[in-house]
């Protein structure tokens, strides 16, 4: 029987004499088959997500008939959520998939505004594929399908990714030889109306636009932990009649976060402008929540009371 254990989750079969449904598939989407033992090509295999001795949510899992693709989907009661038992519970599920059903890949359908949900399948290392336009129907009407897949090398790929502190960070030059290589960084997708892509900072910095009647000056860098690319920072030399340094753009790769990279990027950025004899590093960011806030008011940053583009203005003296 396929019951899988985690820390702190356990996803199990529901029998066929329960007569639960899953919540997040009322609409009749999906027909799950309770008192399947395990998923089966053709068919929606409902499981249980239970976690303190008690049922907290549902899974579904539905495998091709012809194994090249699996469509999986959860709901995590409500005052069960931000614990991190949806992304356990998926990890769970996606590696009894790739192990024991030989599945190709595994995908997944999100509405666009279920960013919580996106996070899940983003902490386990699923990357956004499309968005197709008006095409999932439920009871609320036509909705945008927002699609997030992994194949098995994706899995092992993210399973085996650096998660400790790099010993060595380092700011190197972008030339034409290297410029490509550097496009190839990404973030997540739930992240990018925070941060602008490679591509969009070499446009930047290629068609500069002036601020307070002051031509922005780019420099940008690429950042190398432990001899691999991982992020990318790009710095105003000038930031309007204000003076100072523009923290422009700062970009750490979606395989690379949660070590410090950031944080050790900008304190080499300082180190560069106090050299300079610069007293002032000045950025901005979207004040929205899951927003870079938290991160730049860690590091000093405080708000300037400015609004620049829309974008709420930080400071930090040096």
């Amino acid at each position: 029987m396929g019951t899988w254990h985690g820390e702190r989750v356990t996803v199990r079969p529901v029998p066929a004499g329960e007569a639960d449904t899953f919540a997040a598939y009322q609409s009749g989407r999906v027909a799950a088959v309770p008192g399947l033992d395990e998923p089966t090509p053709g068919h929606w295999f409902l499981a249980s997500i239970d976690a303190d001795g008690q049922r907290v949510g549902e899974f579904v899992v539905h495998i091709g008939r012809d194994l090249a693709e699996c469509e999986i989907g959860y709901h995590v009661r409500a005052e069960y959520t931000g614990q991190g038992i949806a992304t356990e519970a998926a990890g769970l599920v996606v590696d009894h998939l790739f192990a024991d059903h030989d599945v190709v890949r595994v995908c997944a359908s999100v509405v666009p505004g279920n960013v919580a949900s996106m996070r899940v399948l983003e902490h386990i290392g699923m990357r956004f594929e499309t968005r197709a336009a008006q095409a999932i129907v439920d009871e609320g009407g036509r909705h945008d399908d927002v699609r997030f897949a992994m194949t098995a090398d994706d899995r092992s790929s993210w399973l085996e990714r650096p998660v400790i502190p790099p010993e060595h960070v380092e700011l190197v030059e972008i030339d034409h030889r290297t410029a490509h290589d550097w496009r190839r960084l990404e973030t997540h997708y739930t992240q990018q109306r925070f941060v602008s892509t490679v591509d969009e900072s070499y446009t930047d910095a290629l068609f500069p636009e002036p601020y307070q009647g002051v031509m922005s000056v780019p420099w940008m860098r690429g950042i190398v932990a432990d001899g691999v690319r991982a992020g990318f920072t790009m710095v105003s030399l000038t930031n309007g009649t204000d003076g100072g340094w523009l923290l422009w753009r700062l970009l750490v790769d979606r395989m690379h976060q949660r070590r410090g990279i950031g944080e050790r990027a900008i304190a080499l950025v300082v180190e560069e402008a106090r050299r300079a004899g610069v007293d002032r590093l000045v950025t901005s960011y979207v004040d929205e929540r899951g927003g870079p806030e938290p991160f730049y008011e860690r590091l000093g940053f405080v708000r300037t009371g400015a609004i620049v583009d829309g974008e709420v203005e930080a400071a930090l003296r040096l």
